[in-house]
């Protein structure tokens, strides 16, 4: 079993899946909405390979899914991804495993801006630089909090839909999206193609790391779910399908011209942020990138509608 959750971390349609046959196989519902198309492959065969390396120890299984996006769906749900941490009321019906699926990536941002601002944003020097123009999101995005913890403005739309439109419109000067998807998502949008580009040498980290909850009823789950998630570390399978599956996006950075604004994430223990920061640091870029850290003076709290509560002194024993 896995010991220490962060050690690992540092280290609806129907799929059913059949095996041997069993007079009793397991039944798992995963929710898996609110991803881009990807992603959600991505998540599918994560999920998949778990579930089948860990047949011979636990049951056999017949896996559904549930891809529309819905907040009911998703705690209906015997498991699922998330970047959140578990709610006091999530925690009674949820244990969640920190898992590193996307090997401490998802943070890493690149930006989407109009043609005619792509060379000015581009020339990004200095705190004050990054704090004087505005940043899109999604209102419901977990990213919201920590640009505004950073102090920078932003612009929320209620959807995502929404959000190239009104970049191109200038309600906000540049979109920073995963550079996971960053293309994708670009490509999707073929009437913004001549006034929209993605600023090749700017890049935007902070911590964001990605849980499994899986529902406290199904106790063999969980066991299964811990076994599985080590295994796949182990053998270096979830490295190689990562890989598979995103690569490119990291063969498009060039290290000596890339400079990176990094962002503090304060609803993690402050080693921890710090852990993650420099293991992305190290592992995509080089010594010879411009590194820019904005100041750790903040922290933030979440209210019960999803509204950030951003305190400018961070209590000194903040962790």
């Amino acid at each position: 079993m896995i010991g220490s959750a962060w050690a690992v971390l540092l280290s609806a349609s129907t799929h059913a899946i059949s095996g041997i046959a069993s007079t009793s196989p397991q039944q798992i519902t995963a929710y898996n909405g609110g991803w881009s198309p990807k992603i959600r492959d991505y998540h599918e065969a994560v999920i998949e390979h778990l579930l089948e390396v860990t047949k011979e120890e636990f049951d056999e299984y017949v896996l559904r899914y549930r891809r529309v996006e819905s907040t009911f769906s998703e705690h209906q749900s015997d498991l699922y991804f998330t970047t959140l941490k578990n709610s006091e009321r999530l925690n009674r019906d949820f244990h969640q495993l920190p898992f590193p699926v996307f090997q401490h990536s998802l943070g890493l941002r690149q930006v989407i801006a109009h043609t005619g601002n792509t060379p000015k944003i581009g020339e990004v020097n200095s705190v004050e630089d990054f704090l004087s123009y505005k940043v899109g999101q999604v209102e419901n995005w977990p990213d919201v909090c920590i640009y505004e913890e950073s102090g920078a403005k932003v612009i929320k739309s209620a959807r995502y839909s929404s959000l190239f439109a009104m970049l191109n419109r200038g309600r906000f000067d540049y979109l920073p999206l995963g550079i996971i998807e960053i293309s994708d998502a670009l490509s999707a949008e073929t009437k913004y193609q001549d006034s929209l580009a993605i600023q090749n040498d700017l890049y935007i980290y902070y911590s964001l790391p990605v849980y499994i909850n899986v529902s406290r009823s199904h106790k063999s789950l969980i066991k299964r779910i811990e076994y599985g998630a080590e295994e796949l570390i182990k053998t270096g399978w979830l490295h190689h399908e990562f890989l598979e599956y995103f690569g490119d996006s990291f063969n498009r950075i060039s290290p000596s011209k890339s400079k990176v604004l990094i962002l503090n994430n304060s609803s993690l223990p402050s080693t921890i942020d710090r852990a993650f920061s420099d293991r992305a640091m190290n592992t995509y870029f080089q010594k010879d990138s411009q590194f820019i850290e904005l100041p750790t003076d903040t922290t933030y709290t979440v209210e019960p509608d999803g509204t950030c509560n951003v305190l400018r002194d961070k209590p000194t024993n903040a962790q």
